[in-house]
């Protein structure tokens, strides 16, 4: 089977639902496979999302729980919805996000690169891809197992493609905090045969 060939990785539902119930007893791996699916539930930056506290958390009018936070590269606040796979986790860790592998920012942005690459592994996300991968500071197009790919912006990226056409784009752009469409749709990773039937289903509605 030829690779699959993709600009970057993202991690469809089907996939993230496999990961979250993948029981994983290394205590390392499973708070990092906690992490990895809040990146990919909430679209935050790596700076972003494992700054989050109970503390970010609030209930709006709606009596829906929400996340209240400040982006720390555009100051732009946003607030997240939390769906069911976040609320898990939190009743997991008693009302709480899952620990932080230390207290230094950079150490922690690190540790989750390399233990995320471990947890996909772990989860068997093992297909055959090629994409751009850094390496030593230089973006390389690779030909490797879709989990060598995984990093902390695969979360964000994750979030604009699966939500993309299912939820209005302005609505996804204010949970991610991009500002323009053009620049959000270089994060969307869309397959031509979704596209198509994306098409067909639309285009349906127009038939007469």
């Amino acid at each position: 089977m030829k690779p699959i060939k993709t600009e970057f990785i993202t991690l469809s539902f089907e996939e993230l639902k496999e990961i979250e119930y993948k029981e994983i007893k290394i205590k390392e791996l499973d708070i990092t496979r906690d992490w990895l699916l809040i990146c990919c539930y909430t679209a935050q930056r790596v700076g972003d999302f494992l700054n989050y506290t109970k503390d970010n958390l609030i209930t709006l009018d709606d009596d829906n729980l929400y996340l209240d936070i400040v982006q720390a590269k555009t100051k732009q606040q946003v607030y997240i919805p939390l769906n069911n796979t976040i609320k898990r986790i939190l009743k997991k860790y008693n009302n709480n996000f899952p620990p932080l592998y230390s207290k230094s920012k950079s150490y922690n942005e690190k540790k989750f690169n390399e233990l995320v690459k471990r947890v996909g592994s772990y989860c068997g996300l093992n297909e055959i891809v090629t994409a751009n991968l850094k390496v030593k500071n230089r973006l390389e197009t690779i030909t490797d197992k879709k989990y060598k790919f995984l990093q902390s912006h695969t979360g964000r990226r994750s979030f604009a493609t699966n939500y993309n056409g299912k939820i209005n784009t302005r609505l996804i752009m204010a949970i991610t905090g991009h500002k323009s469409e053009t620049v959000f749709n270089n994060y969307i990773q869309r397959k031509p045969d979704e596209l198509a039937k994306e098409f067909a289903i639309q285009s349906s509605k127009l038939d007469n």
